[in-house]
């Protein structure tokens, strides 16, 4: 898929007003066209029909080239009274190009987008000048696109497509998206309305190639890098266009070949979101609508991974397109006015800014200060780890720079069979806080928390695991947040292995994605490992909160449930730029635990939460999108690490099976055998 520059040749063809010349034009809706004049009546029957007074606005019709007779009818073609029509015709150069020939002749200062498939609602340009008039930085406001019912249920094609969409988009139906940041679906083409200034400011859509896809995509995904903001409302507009078989080959391909163009322009912003796991893909596609049959589905998913690995796109700059705004924001807001909220900080910001830096000193002087009773106190459970109560384990606590008086350590023995209580109270003198060393039945991770939450008499709590070893500055970056915003009620990172060893150990480093400081309130995001929380007490209104869910026996999940409860009371949850080694080295048996334990925990978090579906994009699957072609790359790129790399994707295969059934059968087996042993 070679780049071609085409100097654009659009001439202008015909202007007609009707009524006489308009006063100032305040907008512009702009519909490129070729070959579709059965569809382009009924679309511009319906974009002069707006509640919008056709005196503030004109029409552009950008003719790509027509051999269907479009010419001759937009020639005769009767104006309402009061209304601008303006025909542009250009030799064929494709969609973009097009566009970018209306975009430069239009007259108005706010540009509306539709194809000349598509027929919009009487309120469509209202509705989209509202979100303008709503937050007044955003540049762009828009909503989507579906097919009619009656298409749906006459075309495969279109059922098939319109799935696809929905899997991706298909949760924004029902709320509004305010953000300069991640996946915002505002920016389809087919409805949407940018202010003019904006493509003076980052350019125009980019024309890389005649016939492809998602350049609406690629123009949303610039504006985002740019960090200005843009305004998804839940408005539908019909989509009238009837798919073939050939038409949906061809655009399968085409979608591949973009993936690919997109995944270099954009490293790291952009990955080839079809190329994943395909019983996730066939259990979303039936989710939203059952009807799609397996076979056909398969067939275009494939036909879509192969026109990207046949795409010949010339090489593109690494960060072709740089991130150039340091703060950006994701908000959104669902009808029942949940709001879903996050801020990232880039490390720009985060290094340099001089309010930063003295918050940063107060959380020096904050833990380096004298305290009559603990500001933080942290809590390690343990269960038959002997050999991780070592001199390391020890120095990496006794190395961290706070004074003695400003922390206190509490270790909770979960009932070990071993020497693991001994072995923790010999060392105990060892360590230069004031330490407690606890004892109880076994109940699992969850349980040991609460016994330490207990009896812990510190205003800040933090939480770490027997088998880690945090850095000096640990508590100083999960403290920072807390002064940097007041509704932060718990902050935490990740964590990567000190030296892999094993396949297993290398997956689950290539698992971590480095992620800027950043606030959210969104259900399914980080933080949420318990060996890298601090939670505050005086911030949580309610104080059950503090307490983990005892009846997640095993460890996975329940760190999950935890900082997501947190997040439901109205909290924000802080997800800090820093890291602890993990210093337990993987064989395949507990490589195999571990998923398992994680997939049950997270399958019960499905079960608990089930009324935050609608609010959790992809609804807490545990494949996504992200980390799983993130994995795929490094099973190419690392064929030492294979092994683990294909056990990892194997266990999530099964797992996102529909229903989940392979685990809830597993689920149910564990819950008996813990249950009996208790």
């Amino acid at each position: 898929m070679k780049k071609r520059n085409h100097r654009h040749r659009a001439a202008y063809s015909r202007s007609q007003t009707s009524g006489g010349i308009p006063q100032i034009l305040r907008y512009s809706v702009i519909i490129p066209t070729y070959n579709r004049l059965k569809s382009l009546k009924e679309c511009l029957q319906a974009v002069f029909h707006q509640s919008v007074p056709l005196s503030l606005y004109e029409v552009i019709v950008v003719d790509d080239g027509s051999r269907d007779g479009t010419k001759e009818y937009l020639e005769t073609f009767v104006v309402p009274k009061g209304g601008t029509l303006r025909v542009l015709s250009q030799s064929n150069q494709g969609c973009a190009s097009a566009r970018n020939g209306g975009i430069m002749c239009a007259s108005g200062d706010i540009l509306f987008f539709t194809d000349d498939d598509c027929v919009v609602p009487y309120e469509w340009m209202a509705t989209l000048l509202q979100g303008f008039e709503k937050h007044a930085d955003v540049v762009g406001v828009g909503g989507w696109y579906r097919a009619s019912e009656d298409m749906l249920k006459r075309n495969m094609f279109a059922r098939l497509n319109d799935a696809i969409e929905r899997m991706f988009y298909g949760w924004y139906e029902t709320h509004d998206v305010y953000a300069n940041v991640g996946v915002n679906p505002c920016g389809n083409t087919a409805n949407v309305a940018y202010k003019k200034s904006v493509f003076k400011q980052i350019g125009l859509f980019d024309a890389y190639t005649k016939k492809t896809a998602m350049i609406d995509y690629e123009f949303a995904l610039r504006v985002s890098t740019h960090g200005l903001f843009t305004y998804f409302v839940p408005l539908v507009i019909l989509h009238t266009k009837k798919l073939t078989f050939l038409e949906y080959v061809q655009k399968s391909l085409r979608y591949g070949m973009a993936d690919e163009y997109l995944s270099r322009k954009y490293p790291g912003r952009h990955q080839r979101r079809m190329a994943m796991n395909v019983f996730w893909y066939m259990s979303e596609i039936r989710k939203w609508d059952s009807r799609v049959p397996a076979i056909p589905a398969l067939f275009f998913l494939l036909l879509r991974v192969w026109g990207g690995a046949r795409a010949a796109v010339r090489p593109v700059p690494t960060r072709a397109v740089p991130l150039t705004c340091v703060r950006r924001k994701h908000v959104e807001t669902f009808p029942n006015g949940v709001t879903q909220e996050t801020e990232y900080i880039e490390q720009e910001e985060y290094a340099e800014d001089r309010t930063m830096l003295k918050m940063r000193f107060q959380v020096y002087a904050m833990l380096e200060g004298e305290h009559e009773t603990p500001l933080v106190s942290v809590i390690v459970p343990f269960y038959n780890r002997p050999e991780y109560v070592t001199q390391e384990f020890i120095a990496s606590l006794n190395k961290l720079c706070v004074s003695n008086d400003a922390i206190e350590l509490i270790f909770v023995d979960d009932g070990s069979t071993d020497s693991t209580l001994t072995v923790l109270r010999e060392a105990q003198s060892q360590f230069r806080f004031r330490t407690t060393v606890l004892t109880r039945e076994n109940g699992g991770p969850s349980a040991a928390r609460n016994t330490g939450i207990r009896a812990a008499r510190g205003a800040y709590l933090a939480f770490t695991d027997s088998d880690v070893l945090v850095p000096s500055l640990w508590l100083h970056a999960l403290l920072f947040p807390f002064l940097l915003n007041s509704r932060v009620v718990v902050s935490g990172g990740s964590q990567l292995d000190i030296t892999p060893t094993t396949p297993f150990d290398m997956w689950r480093n290539s698992t971590i994605i480095p992620a800027p400081l950043h606030f959210t309130n969104q259900f399914n995001a980080r933080p949420y490992d318990s060996a890298h929380l601090l939670v505050s007490r005086e911030r949580l209104a309610d104080s059950s909160l503090l307490f983990f869910d005892e009846s997640f026996r095993l460890p996975g999940g329940e760190d999950m449930d935890y900082t997501m409860r947190m997040k439901q009371s109205g909290g924000l949850a802080a997800f800090v730029p820093q890291h602890i080694s993990n210093k337990r080295s993987m064989n395949l048996t507990d490589f195999l635990k571990l998923c398992l334990a994680r997939s049950i925990g997270i399958n019960k978090v499905k079960e608990k939460h089930r009324n935050l579906a609608p609010y959790i994009p992809g609804y807490f699957t545990p494949l996504s999108v992200f980390s799983t072609w993130h994995t795929l790359l490094h099973l190419v790129r690392r064929p030492k690490d294979r092994t683990g790399l294909l056990m990892h994707i194997f266990l999530r295969t099964i797992n996102s099976t529909p229903s989940g059934r392979f685990y809830a059968l597993v689920s149910a087996i564990v819950r008996h055998k813990t249950t009996h042993r208790a």
